[in-house]
C-alpha cells in the first residue's frame, strides 16, 4: 500500500473509531496476524491500534526475537515462556506467542478492566491453553513480582524456566 493511500486509511480507521464510541463500547481490529477487542473510550492505546493496525512494540518485539534466534538458536524463544508485565490488553504477549513462536505467556496487568479484555483476546485468538493471565501480579520461584499501573515502567522478558515445568499462578486483583 502507498503511503499516502495508508495515511487516508488511517484517517478513515479513526474516524469510524471515534464515531464508534456513539454506538458501541467495543469494536475490533486486526494487528499482524492477531485480532484485538479494543475498547471505543480509550483514546490513546485502543485508538491508536485501530488507527494503524499495528503497534510500534511489535516491531520491537519482532527484532529481540529474531536478536535471540541469531545469538541462541530457534529454540531459545521457542521452547521459552514469555513474560508481559504491564500487558493492558496482550498486545505484546499475544503476537509473541501467535507470530513470535514462543511456547506460552503470562500475560500480568493489574487494572481489572483491562485483565478482562486482555482474556477476552486471549479467546478470541484462541490462546487461552498457551497464554496463562495474572490479575495483579504473579508468584515465581523467588516470591511475588508486583505489576505497575499506567504510569509505571513497562517491562518483558524471556523466562528462563521451561514452560512446561511450572507456570505462574494469578494472584487476585
Amino acid at each position: 500500500m502507498r503511503p499516502n493511500i495508508r495515511r487516508l486509511d488511517k484517517a478513515k480507521r479513526l474516524a469510524y473509531f471515534d464515531e464508534a464510541a456513539h454506538y458501541t463500547p467495543y469494536v475490533a481490529t486486526q494487528a499482524g496476524d492477531a485480532l484485538f477487542l479494543v475498547k471505543t473510550e480509550d483514546k490513546h492505546i485502543a485508538r491508536s491500534l485501530f488507527g494503524k493496525q499495528s503497534r510500534g512494540e511489535l516491531a520491537v518485539l519482532g527484532r529481540a526475537a529474531a536478536a535471540v534466534r541469531g545469538l541462541f538458536g530457534d529454540a531459545h524463544v521457542a521452547e521459552r515462556m514469555f513474560v508481559d508485565v504491564g500487558a493492558n490488553i496482550g498486545t505484546t504477549s499475544i503476537p509473541a506467542v501467535l507470530s513470535e513462536g514462543f511456547a506460552s505467556a503470562v500475560a500480568i496487568e493489574p487494572e481489572p478492566e483491562n485483565v478482562r479484555v486482555l482474556r477476552l483476546n486471549v479467546l478470541l485468538n484462541d490462546l487461552d491453553e498457551r497464554i496463562t493471565v495474572a490479575a495483579g501480579g504473579g508468584v515465581g520461584r523467588r516470591g511475588r513480582v508486583g505489576a505497575r499501573g499506567h504510569a509505571g515502567p513497562r517491562r518483558q522478558a524471556l523466562a528462563s524456566r521451561q514452560p512446561n515445568h511450572s507456570r505462574a499462578q494469578a494472584l487476585g486483583p
